[in-house]
């Protein structure tokens, strides 16, 4: 108890140090099993687990659990045998994702660098073990021993760039399917870019021109369209089947952005021919100052028109967002500033500003992107780390109470549980109201209240 304080209209009190366990204690025995695992000792000094008895297939492209949230995630390749422990939160909240960390007792940093490997928040594509993003910290910039917390000017680097990746509707079909572009390699595939830990598609291989990855299917992925049905792909984009030919063998397309149609996105697809191009619908546009780049796109495998409805069924779709951030020289993202943008790459340095990593302090580096550092001034511990939120996260209360107060009993509004008591009535401290004298709550004045009353005067029953 730090502080108390009591005054005529109410009274306070200021506590520090609050701690708090829950008093329903989790037992671990030896033999209890968490999914695969199984306790093989638990001691005051140790717990260890272990598969004891069970066996665990990392299948391509599969998420095997461990126990708990924990899982192995494996790549869709068949080729090697790749894979990832993670943990998976599908509770609304807000969730730390940390990367490698810090720690410095008596000496100075060698090259600190971190990737998609020891960093969770910057982009990796675990299929085809993909990543773009680096960022590293200069050797002999931090000293423990002289308490040099100090990241001076142009110690701190983060490059990234782009790299080719094919359309899953390249990839997966025999016949080499292709999108509309009049870009080298931008036909059977795009060129993919992490961006300060989000996802972005570089056009044409242009690494300083990012637009955001929408949506891309899987080769797995179907969509059900039927007729006159808009299906929301993000971002403002909507795609609707207009019509289905009498025949059923070719569907109209058309594709929406903010519910106004897209110039040049009305197309008819035929599906009854032996070539199977035919079947893939294209949108592209001209942004970026680049010319004709693949928006959306999508394979239309299967049409259907019967009496009373008719559908279509798609596969591969993709789509970008046709609004693209151009990154320049001299443009400032937090504390870093980009000192080269160029079709190969974009590197960015603290060049004019200096990252102090005082004692529990997070420390923003750019973006979402930020250092955390130990309450410990016998070290120099950090690590990176980015705040994700899953769902819209807990609403704060508000700094201030209004004072509206529509009935006028004395209770506020947002506490009142009936804002419409009339002024000859008391009221509870939630605002429900109840006419003087009527003890039993019926709403009226009768002899049955004026009873109550005097069995509480000689103390037969308690009114509450």
């Amino acid at each position: 108890m730090d502080g108390i304080y009591r005054g005529p209209d109410y009274n306070i009190v200021q506590v520090t140090y609050v701690f708090l366990i829950d008093d329903d204690v989790l037992v671990i025995d030896v033999g209890d099993n968490y999914g695969i695992m199984e306790v093989m000792t638990a001691s005051s000094s140790a717990v260890v687990l272990r598969n004891d008895e069970d066996t665990l297939d990392l299948d391509a492209d599969t998420k095997e659990q461990i126990m708990g949230n924990m899982y192995f995630r494996t790549a869709d390749d068949d080729s090697v045998i790749r894979f990832y422990p993670m943990v998976e939160y599908t509770k609304p909240d807000t969730y730390e994702v940390r990367g490698s960390i810090v720690n410095l007792t008596g000496t100075s940093n060698s090259e600190l660098v971190w990737n998609a490997l020891n960093f969770g928040a910057f982009w990796y594509d675990l299929d085809n073990d993909l990543q773009s993003e680096v960022l590293t910290l200069e050797a002999g910039v931090l000293n423990e021993a002289i308490d040099d917390r100090t990241i001076d000017e142009d110690a701190l680097i983060y490059t990234t760039y782009a790299i080719y990746q094919e359309y899953e509707l390249h990839e997966n079909e025999n016949e080499n399917l292709t999108v509309e572009s009049n870009n080298p390699g931008g036909d059977a595939g795009y060129w993919l870019e992490g961006w300060m830990g989000e996802t972005y598609v570089a056009i044409d291989n242009n690494s300083d021109k990012l637009c955001k990855l929408l949506l891309e299917f899987e080769d797995d992925d179907r969509k059900t369209l039927f007729t006159g049905e808009k299906w929301d792909l993000g971002g403002g984009f909507a795609l609707e089947l207009m019509d289905i030919a009498d025949n059923g063998n070719a569907a109209t397309l058309r594709l929406f952005k903010n519910d106004a149609p897209l110039d040049g996105s009305l197309k008819c697809i035929t599906t009854n021919t032996v070539c199977r191009q035919d079947c893939v619908y294209t949108y592209t546009a001209d942004i970026g100052g680049e010319e004709t780049i693949p928006v959306f796109s999508c394979y239309v495998d299967v049409t259907f028109k019967g009496d009373n409805i008719g559908y279509v069924q798609l596969m591969y779709a993709f789509l970008i967002d046709d609004e693209v951030m151009e990154i320049d020289t001299g443009d400032n993202y937090g504390i870093m500033e980009v000192m080269t943008a160029s079709r190969s790459g974009v590197t960015l340095r603290n060049n004019e500003d200096t990252l102090d990593l005082d004692t529990d302090t997070n420390e923003h580096i750019m973006g979402d992107i930020y250092f955390k550092t130990a309450d410990d001034d016998t070290a120099i511990r950090f690590y990176p780390f980015v705040e994700r939120t899953i769902g819209e996260g807990p609403t704060p209360p508000p700094t201030t109470i209004p004072a509206t107060d529509i009935d006028g009993d004395g209770v506020p509004d947002v506490w009142d549980a009936d804002n419409s008591t009339p002024s000859d009535y008391w009221v509870n401290s939630e605002g429900i109201g109840r006419k003087w004298g009527d003890v039993n709550g019926d709403g009226k004045l009768t002899s049955a209240d004026a009873l109550m009353i005097l069995q509480a005067a000689v103390e037969n029953i308690e009114l509450g």
